[in-house]
Order: C-alpha cells, then sequence, then structure tokens
C-alpha cells in the first residue's frame, strides 16, 4: 500500500490564495497551464469519472477560462515535489471545484471535487448590497443628527449659546502691526501739461528701484533622503523584509523582491540584527545592505 505524500505549506504559496488561478501560478513560479494540457487532464480524468453526466453542457474551452479566472481556494506543496491547487471557478451559473497538479512543468487534473450553485442567502453580491446599504442608512442618521444639532445652533445664535453655557464674549482686537500701512518710497509722478520729459524718466527709475528694493529671493532646498531602520529577530522570515521595504516604498512588490533574494543567493546571507535603508535606494543598494553583516 503506497503511503500518501506529505503535505506543506510555505508563505509564499499561502499568499497566492484567493487569488485569481492564472495570477497565482505566475507569482508562484509555475510554468502556463496551456489549454491543450487542460483539455488532455479533462479528458482523461472523464474516462474514469462515475458520472460523467456532472459535466455535461460544460464546454471545455469555457470551463478553461473559467477556472484560470477562478479563485484560488488552496495550495499545498507534497514531499514529491509538486504543487496542488484547488480552484473554484464558474460556468453557466454553476460552481465548479477542482484541485490540478503541477511538477516539472507538468499539469494534470486530479479532480472535480465539487459541482454547484451557491444559495441566495450565500450570495457574495446580496451581502454586499446588505453592507452597503447598512453603511448608507448610518450615514444618513449621523447626517441629520448632525445638521439638526447645527439648526439648533444657528438658531439659538452665538451669544446666547455663550451665555447659557457660562461664556463670555471679547471683541477681539486687531494688533496695531497688522493695520500698520506701508508708505510707497517713490510716489507717482504726476501728469501736467506742464512736466518735463526729464520728470517722468525720473519718476518712472525710482519706481523700478522700489520694484527691485521689495523684491525677496525664496530658494528652496531639495528634501533630506530618510532613513528606515528594520530589526530582524530570530525566528523571522526573510519575507518580513520584503514587507517592510514595500511599506516604505522601497520596492514595488515584496513577492517579487522575495524572488530575487531567492535568485540571488541574498536569502542566505541575511542574520538577524537591524539593517538601515535609506529612500530612493536601487535594488543593487538594498541587496549590498542585506548582505553586509548587521
Amino acid at each position: 500500500m503506497s503511503s500518501v505524500p506529505e503535505i506543506g505549506m510555505h508563505q509564499i504559496l499561502s499568499s497566492v490564495v484567493h487569488l485569481p488561478f492564472k495570477s497565482a501560478i505566475k507569482q508562484v513560479g509555475c510554468c502556463e497551464f496551456s489549454e491543450k494540457d487542460f483539455t488532455t487532464g479533462i479528458d482523461a480524468y472523464l474516462a474514469k469519472l462515475s458520472d460523467p453526466a456532472l459535466l455535461e453542457g460544460i464546454d471545455t474551452l469555457k470551463l478553461w477560462s473559467a477556472m484560470m479566472s477562478g479563485e484560488v481556494l488552496a495550495v499545498e506543496y507534497a514531499e514529491n515535489q509538486s504543487f496542488i491547487f484547488q480552484v473554484r471557478g464558474k460556468v453557466s451559473g454553476r460552481f465548479i471545484d477542482m484541485k490540478f497538479s503541477y511538477r516539472r512543468d507538468d499539469w494534470d487534473v486530479i479532480a472535480v471535487t465539487s459541482i454547484h450553485q451557491r444559495p441566495v442567502w450565500r450570495s457574495r453580491s446580496r451581502a454586499i448590497t446588505e453592507a452597503v446599504l447598512g453603511v448608507a442608512a448610518i450615514a444618513t442618521i449621523s447626517i441629520l443628527a448632525t445638521h439638526s444639532h447645527a439648526a439648533a445652533y444657528s438658531k439659538q445664535g452665538v451669544k446666547a449659546w455663550a451665555q447659557n453655557n457660562g461664556y463670555k464674549l471679547v471683541s477681539a482686537t486687531t494688533p496695531a502691526s497688522a493695520t500698520k500701512q506701508t508708505a510707497s518710497p517713490a510716489a507717482k509722478p504726476t501728469n501736467s501739461t506742464s512736466s518735463s520729459a526729464g520728470t517722468s524718466s525720473s519718476g518712472s527709475s525710482a519706481g523700478s528701484k522700489t520694484a527691485t528694493s521689495n523684491t525677496t529671493a525664496t530658494s528652496t532646498s531639495a528634501p533630506k533622503p530618510q532613513k528606515f531602520s528594520f530589526t530582524l529577530k530570530k525566528g523571522m522570515s526573510v519575507h518580513a523584509i520584503s514587507v517592510f521595504l514595500q511599506q516604505h516604498k522601497l520596492v514595488s512588490n515584496a513577492y517579487a523582491f522575495d524572488q530575487v533574494l531567492h535568485k540571488t543567493g541574498v536569502e542566505k546571507q541575511i542574520w538577524p540584527g537591524t539593517y538601515t535603508f535609506t529612500s530612493g535606494m536601487k535594488q543593487q543598494q538594498i541587496l549590498s545592505v542585506l548582505k553586509s553583516k548587521p
């Protein structure tokens, strides 16, 4: 009797749960599950299916498309170095749960575990609608309460409200510095028939000097780079560093950076301790920091 292979989990495998199947297999690093491989697997499965009528009327192409866009429910890693994906797709109003195995760039259909229709009371769209209606009702009540409260104040008047609540109104005084007016250093020349051309030129020159003297130059300095420190404690996974870098916008995707750490071998050179990063760092600079012992 053959023993059942042990099933294990991994942080990266857990991260693709609830993603579309097509996106999940890319993120994990599997090759494409083509329509041809899918059709071959389904045909072989139908040959040993006790009740083939369960899939009767379902077009193979539509089923393949539905599973590619379907939701990943779970991902497992067997000791024989194979991945097991459990996926739920929807075809012709029916939900279909299937299990696929991937090993050494080969895909296979393990089982069609369920074909069912979701009850109306468990419908996701209904749950979302009820949640939206609930939020709208709460928001309406809050707006009505706020409006009636504000209306009471406006009818009562500020003075009456202050007296009823024990406050004393004090008239605000404007600082003298705020009301002080600065005289223009150069008076605008008066236009008259007896004014000479030289007088007009002098007034224009004075105005020009005044505009120059009142102009203040403003200089903007570039923002200083920020420093971010992360302490990797014993027992923590390297993925925690990738998440930290993504949160501080030093890398665009934590899972993609996990793959970089794996391919470059840097993940084996990281020790527990505190690492300091600077905003604007390039990927190679980040790897250099991680390779240097803290």
